[in-house]
């Protein structure tokens, strides 16, 4: 009976493969088991708007605050946070008091709200959003709206940490893939087996 001959090769490619797919379900147990979902969001565009519940993520040039627990229809209270929309110009609409003397003479009153706008620089704008993130205008019809869609906010929590993720998975199973063909390349090297073989070939002696 012949000897059966032991493909280390092989069993060094199974090796790498099973390491590749332990990384794989690590990285991928984590994203599901770390995808906490943000505090609910809610936005505005215009001061004379109510918040609405958003399923948009608030990125500059937006501004995002957080704002205290709000009680939901349910009975739990959840962390919010607001949204200011900006207008195409990266500005945010807001209301402020009158009190030039020339808009006065312009047919205003003194002490009238205007409509006027900002970036988030301006302590104006700083502080009618200070003003709404302390008293946020949330309708209870849109709070029941928004706890009917809170199951939305896990998928885009796991999709948000995925993104965060993927490069670190990636780079750990390539390193996997890139060491191990090093390895096997080495090896074939010293023991005069061609490259994409496992075995040197039948009476081929290694030259000195």
């Amino acid at each position: 009976m012949s000897k059966m001959a032991v493909n280390w090769f092989e069993g060094g490619r199974r090796i790498t493969n099973l390491l590749q797919w332990l990384v794989a379900l690590g990285f991928g147990g984590a994203i599901l088991f770390t995808s906490d979902p943000d505090a609910v969001l809610f936005e505005t565009s215009l001061p004379s708007e109510r918040f609405g519940y958003s399923t948009t993520e608030c990125v500059w040039p937006d501004e995002q605050r957080d704002a205290n627990l709000i009680l939901f229809p349910d009975g739990e209270q959840r962390e919010i946070s607001l949204c200011f929309r900006t207008r195409p110009d990266r500005n945010i609409v807001f209301l402020e008091s009158i009190a030039d003397k020339d808009e006065a003479e312009r047919g205003f009153k003194k002490g009238d709200p205007l409509i006027s706008f900002g970036d988030t620089y301006d302590d104006r704008v700083r502080v009618y959003i200070s003003n709404r993130v302390n008293n946020p205008d949330i309708s209870p019809s849109e709070l029941v709206y928004a706890q009917q869609n809170l199951w939305k906010r896990k998928p885009r929590a796991i999709w948000g940490r995925t993104k965060e993720m993927l490069p670190f998975a990636a780079g750990a199973i390539g390193f996997l893939w890139l060491f191990s063909s090093v390895i096997g390349w080495i090896i074939r090297g010293f023991a005069g087996i061609p490259s994409g073989e496992d075995f040197r070939p039948i009476g081929k002696i290694k030259d000195v």
